[in-house]
């Protein structure tokens, strides 16, 4: 009964300090005050899971712990970096100017990476972490992923082909004059036998059948040719877009 009653007793202590730490969290203003959230619910957490004082407490210790950490990273984002140099200088030559190093603000590589990262996922992301249905190194791994893969191959647009001319009346009366131009230049061909102007007839017929259908290929090739031209431009141009867009969520420029 007795060790029952520490559970109890023990459970609403840890309860009470993270609800604490919870109303804390959302007033923390500064990096180290938001730390020291991180580390107060990571060691309830702990506790809550040692002492075994129900999954509850270890919940709330957990969702506690991830929300710190995305604030923290959020606020490490929006903070300069400090550089090589401000590393290396001594407490007595720390300068207001400066941004204070990792080192400095009690924040190793691991967690200032872990929290950025956090920062970074969605919405939908984040609650599937702090609700414990998605660890933090799996949905740091799905947003890694998700930028290592490839961007999809811009849409294949099929050329509208125009439809084949309709046959009109002028051309009609083309072919027409063809027709006689062909006849009179046949029947002044001088004296030459009506077989001979039969086989002239026949010949200059075929020729300009030809040559009608070399003329309408030639108008379907160049069409098609400024069809794919105007294709090739603009899948060059969402080429360029999409090159832009993968350089500034990269940050670095693509060859």
């Amino acid at each position: 009964m007795k060790n029952e009653l520490s559970v109890v007793a023990q459970n609403d202590s840890v309860i009470i300090s993270l609800q604490r730490a919870s109303t804390a969290l959302a007033e923390a203003k500064t990096i180290q005050h938001t730390k020291k959230i991180i580390d107060v619910s990571a060691a309830a957490e702990i506790y809550a899971k040692r002492q075994h004082l129900g999954e509850a407490a270890v919940a709330m210790a957990t969702s506690i712990k991830v929300e710190a950490l995305r604030k923290l990273g959020e606020m490490l984002k929006a903070t300069p970096k400090a550089t090589g140099g401000d590393a290396q200088r001594t407490r007595f030559q720390k300068s207001t100017e400066s941004p204070e190093t990792l080192a400095e603000l009690g924040i190793d590589k691991k967690t200032s990476s872990v929290a950025q990262a956090l920062a970074n996922l969605s919405d939908a992301a984040f609650e599937e972490v702090r609700e414990g249905n998605e660890t933090v190194s799996k949905a740091i791994a799905k947003v890694k992923e998700a930028k290592a893969a490839p961007p999809p191959p811009p849409p294949v647009v099929e050329p509208e082909h125009e439809a084949p001319p309709e046959y009109t009346e002028l051309d009609a009366a083309h072919d027409q004059i063809s027709g006689l131009q062909d006849a009179l230049a046949v029947a002044t061909m001088g004296d030459i036998s009506d077989e001979d102007k039969a086989q002239a007839a026949t010949l200059i017929a075929e020729l300009r059948a030809r040559i009608k259908t070399l003329e309408a290929t030639l108008k379907a090739v160049t069409t098609s040719r400024d069809t794919y031209m105007n294709e090739n431009a603009e899948l060059r141009k969402q080429i360029t877009r999409q090159r832009k867009e993968i350089d500034k969520v990269t940050g670095r420029k693509t060859a």
